[in-house]
């Protein structure tokens, strides 16, 4: 038998208008170390239950006298949003499912009960309730202050406090529009932070994005600043570049540290002086594009090398942010695992599969070396 996975404070609400089912689901989750259980039969006191606010996850049937489930999902949703509500269904009635979920419930589990089912959606609830709970806390510990605008990361998965101090720091940097530099391994997220910046900095043109690795110099000057017709062969009309695009906005160069040192020069033009030629033309065109650019790279290897030119690492990293990789946040991995799979799951028009605590033991003590982009691809 498991341990008592639900901790005092967590109070499962089970809400069914049939006695001997109410026992069946209670026995079942007990027997499996869930306690803590609060069986309900009358519907109509569902909410002045949750009003108590000792219960954490509710089971709730979907088809009852009145009020029936279906009734009472978007009122829990809406009095109680942070509260996972696992809806209980016949199999003839899973045309309901979608509507469920749309309607925001974190689950749902057909009639007769799968008690494998039932304790894994009830555990992955109770976790998500437990991360709701922390993230809300863990977003005020900087200097005792919540984010300003927390809709701006909501794409990131975390409960990080490493990250919640990047988001603070990210926040503090608003009013700028010098270029800055993120740093960090393959898969960590680092363009979903530029977007994040992009967003935080009220900016009100597009974020533009451009992959420099692999590009030629040519390559690199015609996707940037664009060209002049004629300017080479099968150059038949002029071209904006992508600077151009993103005036007004952010323009991030992924990849910066494998630009080649021709291109490096063309790139410290326009972050010294804001401007640039198209190719084949000597007309000065002038960006007014906040620049952001990631790396993978070790700039002190490269800058010891002279393979990255430090006047232009200076120029970039005005600001500079280093995102951790995922082994050293181990409290992000579960999570964002669970994301990916709801993800797929809603793709694939499938309950999202739940995580067994042996499952996410081994995903914590997995070192992850591709961070969430492997991740992804477990969620995959």
């Amino acid at each position: 038998m498991q341990s008592n996975y639900c901790e005092p404070g967590h109070s499962i609400l089970i809400v069914d208008d049939d006695t001997e089912f109410l026992d069946g689901a209670r026995r079942a989750l007990l027997a499996h170390g869930i306690a803590n259980i609060t069986p309900l039969q009358d519907s109509a006191k569902v909410l002045k239950a949750l009003a108590t606010g000792t219960h954490t996850v509710v089971l709730l049937d979907w088809v009852m006298p009145d009020p029936s489930g279906a009734d009472l999902l978007p009122e829990i949703v809406r009095l109680h949003p942070n509260i996972p509500v696992i809806i209980m269904t016949g199999v003839r009635d899973l045309e309901n499912v979608v509507s469920c979920i749309k309607q925001g419930a974190y689950d749902y589990i057909t009639k007769p009960l799968d008690t494998t089912r039932l304790v894994s959606i009830v555990q992955n609830a109770v976790l998500s309730r437990e991360l709701v709970v922390r993230n809300r806390k863990l977003t005020g510990y900087l200097l005792g202050e919540p984010l300003v605008n927390p809709d701006n990361f909501s794409d990131i998965v975390t409960c990080s406090e490493h990250m919640m101090a990047i988001f603070k720091m990210i926040e503090t940097l608003v009013c700028s529009r010098q270029p800055l530099l993120i740093t960090g391994e393959t898969g960590v997220g680092k363009e979903l932070i530029a977007q994040a910046i992009h967003k935080c900095s009220g900016l009100k043109g597009r974020m533009v994005t451009v992959n420099v690795a692999g590009l030629d110099d040519t390559m690199l000057a015609d996707t940037l600043f664009g060209h002049r017709k004629g300017a080479y062969t099968g150059a038949t009309e002029n071209r904006d570049g992508l600077i151009e695009l993103a005036r007004g906005g952010t323009l991030f160069l992924d990849e910066i540290g494998d630009l080649s040192n021709a291109s490096q020069i063309k790139l410290l033009r326009v972050l010294q002086q804001n401007e640039y030629y198209r190719l084949g033309s000597d007309a000065l065109h002038k960006s007014d594009a906040r620049i952001i650019a990631a790396s993978n790279a070790n700039f002190q290897s490269l800058l010891a090398s002279r393979v990255f030119r430090s006047d232009l690492y200076y120029r970039i990293s005005a600001h500079a942010l280093h995102i951790p990789p995922l082994r050293e946040r181990p409290e992000d991995i579960v999570p964002i695992v669970i994301h990916f799979a709801k993800i797929t799951a809603k793709t694939l028009e499938r309950p999202a599969p739940g995580l067994s605590r042996e499952l996410c033991q081994v995903l914590m003590s997995y070192n992850f070396p591709g961070n969430v982009r492997e991740n992804d691809q477990y969620g995959s």
